[in-house]
């Protein structure tokens, strides 16, 4: 036992992961994810993705339950910030976040004058092993330590997060340039899954309209009775007056 198992959804003796899953699903309507550096320069760029889109609430507003705990948010886009902004390092959040509310949009962002461009895969393992006597050769990709190209590194991410298996097939892809000075994105990979019209679950199993639009790679072949994962649409309502999240909030076990 751990004096913060109190705070953990698993530790609790009461706990369903299929309850718990179907309950988060509703916490967060997200849509989109931008991976992005965590070079303070580059603070701004969730906010300049969320007006490009247009369809985007970020950073959105924290809801709160009938008790005043924090439950959910009404944000679409949730950030995920790594040195570089390199999507390597960004494998596991993608997963996690198609897993706990479903997603629709991946944006990889690299901006002007990175870190990440001032030093090479050789320099900065020669400096390591000089520095702390650590040999880092093996630990990564050397494609993905430092940005060389800014073409290069965004079609190189952006490939990998579409062949990631733990990238689902219906989302759509993006790479961007980000100007630090002037705050212009310039697209450099359109990856957009192809839209048809097939019937559709949600994660959670339920039938939606018995038919919907669903989006997967114009390359992909649905095997025998699966169907492809589909997104959340907005499952909660805050009251004008009270600003608090419905009933649906995350129970407190």
């Amino acid at each position: 036992m751990s004096k913060f198992d109190r705070y953990a959804f698993s530790a609790s003796p009461l706990f369903d992961e299929a309850k718990t899953r179907e309950v988060f699903s509703h916490a967060v309507s997200l849509k989109t994810l931008v991976i992005y550096c965590y070079d303070p320069r580059a603070a701004e760029i969730p906010q300049v993705v969320a007006r490009l889109l247009g369809d985007e609430v970020f950073p959105g507003q924290v809801m709160l339950d009938d008790s005043g705990n924090r439950a959910g948010s009404s944000t679409t886009m949730f950030p995920v910030i790594v040195a570089g902004g390199r999507a390597i390092d960004a494998l596991r959040s993608i997963t996690v976040a198609q897993h706990l509310f479903g997603i629709q949009n991946i944006v990889v962002v690299h901006h002007s004058y990175c870190g990440a461009t001032s030093f090479t895969a050789d320099g900065i393992i020669d400096a390591y092993k000089l520095e702390h006597n650590a040999d880092i050769s093996e630990l990564y990709e050397r494609g993905s330590i430092c940005i060389e190209d800014y073409e290069a590194s965004l079609k190189r991410d952006t490939a990998l997060i579409r062949s990631h298996a733990g990238t689902p097939k219906h989302v759509n892809v993006f790479g961007y340039f980000y100007n630090i000075d002037t705050g212009v994105l310039t697209e450099v990979v359109k990856d957009k899954a192809e839209t048809i019209l097939i019937p559709a679950t949600s994660h959670r199993g339920g039938a939606i309209n018995n038919g919907t639009y669903a989006s997967i790679p114009s390359q992909d072949v649905l095997p025998g009775r699966t169907q492809p994962p589909t997104w959340n649409k907005p499952c909660w309502s805050m009251s004008e007056k009270k600003g608090k999240a419905q009933s649906w909030a995350i129970p407190f076990l």
